[in-house]
């Protein structure tokens, strides 16, 4: 679905969820740059790998947290589902619990195991 929007509609559209969580009082992003990894005909995808000389620690240091604000999310932070879309589900919902602090603040939801 997204593939069909501009990206002013996806920029739009990410911030409208941002202002519906966290308030009408966040500021629009100086800057913004849509990736389209799959209309890439060299990319043509994409997802993380571990080269010869990498480990998991890696993947778990770009998982962490900068200045106590910037949080990353995504399949490449997640070690033991890299390159997968439960990977980036599961690293979403590790910022989320981050973010809110306690599990029970956002009931239904399922956590997973640690993957760190």
């Amino acid at each position: 679905m997204l593939d069909h929007w501009d990206d002013e509609e996806i920029v739009a559209r990410a911030m409208g969820a941002l202002r519906d969580i966290f308030g009408a009082d966040i500021p629009d992003p100086i800057f913004t740059h849509v990736t389209r990894w799959r209309d890439d005909p060299l990319a043509l995808g994409s997802y993380s790998y571990l080269p010869i000389g990498s480990s998991s620690d890696n993947m778990r240091a770009l998982g962490e947290p900068v200045g106590g604000h910037l949080l990353f999310a995504g399949e490449a932070t997640a070690p033991l589902v890299y390159a997968t879309v439960h990977g980036a589900l599961v690293s979403g919902l590790r910022e989320a619990r981050r973010i809110v602090g306690d599990a029970a603040a956002l009931p239904g939801v399922e956590w997973p195991a640690d993957d760190g």
